[in-house]
């Protein structure tokens, strides 16, 4: 797949399963195209996710925000991405993302980046870098950031199971 794709594509049709994912609750969509361990960080908080759990935890205080805040409709589109190593294992794209609710911006759009690792041959989101305070958008909920405040650790996604030559 990586040889007939260009980063940009690659990266696109990420965020296209990832958003449908997250927005229709498709939790087992989501983690098969999200690694763990994987990191979130917003411009003042982070968070490290270690298990299965947590990432679901996650995904569904997200989702759940998105609702109470009365979206209806929620996108990310890409800007550009490139792979970042030799064996194209691994790439490092940013996009804008769009709170809408009936067609009005919830919020002023905002750019943020991710990294991308291809383990097992399927493409998944690793480092997620949000342009927006935790603050303005709940992007990690409280209850999820005091839960994992003693577990502040860079993720090894020693890439486990990788297709790192």
């Amino acid at each position: 797949m990586t040889e007939k794709y260009s980063a940009l594509d690659i990266y696109r049709r990420h965020l296209d399963i990832v958003t449908t994912a997250l927005w229709g609750r498709d939790w087992e969509t989501l983690a098969r195209n999200l690694a763990v361990p994987s990191r979130i960080r917003t411009q003042d908080t982070e968070i490290v996710m270690t298990t299965e759990q947590d990432l679901f935890e996650h995904m569904f205080a997200v989702r759940k925000s998105l609702g109470t805040l009365g979206a209806t409709n929620y996108q990310r589109i890409p800007i550009a991405a490139e792979y970042t190593n030799a064996d194209k294992t691994e790439i490092e794209g940013t996009h804008t993302v769009y709170v809408l609710g009936g067609g009005s911006y919830i919020m002023e759009p905002f750019v943020s980046s991710q990294t991308l690792i291809r383990q097992n041959g399927v493409w998944k989101g690793y480092d997620l870098k949000s342009g927006v305070k935790n603050s303005a958008l709940t992007v990690i909920d409280p209850q999820t950031i005091l839960k994992f405040s003693a577990r502040k650790q860079q993720p090894s996604a020693t890439k486990q199971g990788s297709d790192h030559a």
